[in-house]
C-alpha cells in the first residue's frame, strides 16, 4: 500500500460504501472526493438487494451458479480499494456479505472497515470475527475518518508500476510465454510462477496475471466450467493495476481476450463446454524487443 504524505490517494481508487443514511453517506463521499478517491454506494449495484448466503463447509470457492456470482462478478470488476459497512444499517446483510468476501481468493484482499454503536459490543465483535479488517465505534469513525481511510485503503502506485514495466521480461517468464503461446498452459503456469517468485519489483504481478489466465484456459481444455470461471474472476485482481503495456506484453489485449472468453463460457454454461471453439484461445502478444532482450539476460 502506498499513501502520499498529504493524504491524497494514489490512482483515484474506488471505495464502495454500504451506508444508506444520507448524512453519513454524504459525509463519506465528500471526504473521499477530497482524498482523490471515487465513492460508489452499494445501492448502485444492481444485484445488491438480492438475498445471498455465505458459503458453508469445504474449501471456499467463488460462487458460480447462484445470485452470489453476480455480486462477486461486480466486485471483482470494480476492484475497490476499500469497502465500508455501517453495522447499524438493516438494508445490508453484512454478516453474510463480509463472510463471503473474506472467504474468496478473488475478494479477500479488499480491506473492509465497519463502524457501529459503541454500546453494541456484540455486533462489533461479530464483525471482527467474520473477517472485517477494522471495526470501530461510530464516534471514532466520524472523528478519525480521513486517517482510517488512508491507513486502510488498498492502493496501487501506478507510476512506479508503469516505470518498472519498461524493463524486459526474465528468461523464466519468456519460457512461460512461449509455453502459453504453444498451448501448453500447465507448463506456462509453472514457469510464470517461478518468474513471479524470483521477482521483487513493482511490476512482478504481470507474471501472476498471465499465469491465472493460463490456468483458466487449461480448465477450459479440461471442460471444467467452474474451474475456468473461478480463475478468470481471480485474474482480475492481478490484471487491474497493470498498464496496457507491461514489459513489452500487451496487457490490454490480454484483458479483452480473457473477458471475451469468460463471456463465452458463461453463456455456454457447464453442460455445453464441449461446444467451445478452442481456436478462440488467443496467444499472449508481446514485442520482439522484449523477447530478444530476455534471451540475453
Amino acid at each position: 500500500m502506498v499513501i502520499m504524505d498529504d493524504k491524497t490517494l494514489i490512482g483515484s481508487p474506488v471505495i464502495l460504501i454500504f451506508v444508506t443514511e444520507l448524512m453519513m453517506a454524504t459525509r463519506i463521499e465528500g471526504l473521499i472526493d477530497k482524498l482523490n478517491g471515487q465513492v460508489l454506494a452499494a445501492t448502485d449495484l444492481s444485484e445488491f438487494d438480492t438475498n445471498i448466503s455465505p458459503l458453508l463447509g469445504g474449501q471456499p470457492a467463488e460462487p458460480i451458479f447462484s445470485k452470489e456470482a453476480k455480486i462477486i462478478d461486480q466486485i471483482t470488476n470494480l476492484q475497490p480499494g476499500l469497502m465500508i459497512f455501517d453495522l447499524g444499517d438493516s438494508r445490508y446483510r453484512w454478516r453474510e456479505w463480509i463472510a463471503l468476501f473474506k472467504s474468496l481468493p478473488s475478494t479477500r484482499n479488499i480491506p473492509i472497515i465497519c463502524f457501529g454503536q459503541h454500546v453494541d459490543v456484540e455486533t462489533l465483535e461479530v464483525a471482527r470475527n467474520i473477517g472485517a479488517d477494522l471495526v470501530v465505534a461510530r464516534s471514532r469513525f466520524v472523528t478519525a475518518m480521513p486517517d482510517l481511510i488512508v491507513q486502510n485503503i488498498r492502493t496501487w502506485n501506478h507510476q512506479a508500476i508503469a516505470e518498472d514495466c519498461n524493463q524486459p521480461i526474465s528468461q523464466m517468464a519468456n519460457k512461460g510465454l512461449i509455453a502459453f503461446n504453444n498451448g501448453d498452459y500447465f507448463e506456462a503456469h509453472e514457469h510464470l510462477e517461478d518468474a513471479w517468485n524470483d521477482d521483487v519489483s513493482a511490476s512482478r504481478d504481470v507474471y501472476k496475471a498471465i499465469l491465472q489466465v493460463a490456468v483458466a484456459y487449461l480448465q477450459i481444455e479440461r471442460r471444467n466450467y467452474r474451474g475456468a470461471m473461478k480463475m478468470f474472476i481471480r485474474a482480475r485482481q492481478w490484471l487491474h493495476p497493470l498498464p496496457n503495456i507491461c514489459r513489452g506484453i500487451d496487457i490490454d489485449r490480454l484483458r479483452k481476450d480473457a473477458d471475451e472468453i469468460y463471456s463465452m463460457i458463461s453463456e455456454l454454461g457447464p453442460d455445453r463446454m464441449d461446444l467451445f471453439d478452442f481456436e478462440r484461445l488467443q496467444p499472449v502478444s508481446y514485442t520482439k524487443k522484449s523477447f530478444t532482450e530476455s534471451n540475453n539476460l
